[in-house]
């Protein structure tokens, strides 16, 4: 009488197989994940600035009067993001690492000016547990 089943060599067959499948398949997810994160935060970045300059066409009494002195740190503005998310200029930006946070509070773009009257955006993106993720000049 044969009896139905699986041997033990098919069963560790299995396992070794699943295990080597999973040591090929675990890292790509890994760094799928991590790229799609940096993606949000880039244009999570561009969408401040964009509305920090939309913020400034609806509210041109608030661009920066002088140009920008790096001794004095005037010619400087800063806007945050929760004045262009409460104002319509922008969404809630919720943090991708963790859905329970978002990049709100302390998120801000720096707007400067040169002598020919140049508008220079400076976001500084900052989600979830005060880490920051950008900070950088935008176009």
């Amino acid at each position: 009488m044969k009896e139905k089943g699986f041997t033990l060599v098919e069963l560790l067959a299995v396992l070794v197989i699943m295990g080597l499948l999973s040591l090929l398949i675990v890292p790509q997810v890994s760094k799928y994940i991590k790229n799609t994160t940096n993606t949000t935060y880039e244009s999570y970045a561009k969408a401040l600035s964009d509305a920090a300059k939309n913020y400034l066409i609806d509210n041109p009494s608030e661009m920066p009067e002088e140009a920008y002195n790096y001794v004095t740190n005037t010619g400087a503005i800063t806007i945050t993001a929760k004045t262009l998310i409460s104002e319509g200029y922008m969404d809630s930006m919720k943090d991708p690492e963790n859905s329970k946070l978002t990049c709100d509070e302390k998120s801000k773009v720096l707007v400067r000016r040169d002598n020919k009257l140049t508008l220079y955006y400076k976001v500084l993106l900052i989600c979830g547990d005060n880490e920051t993720k950008i900070n950088k000049d935008v176009e």
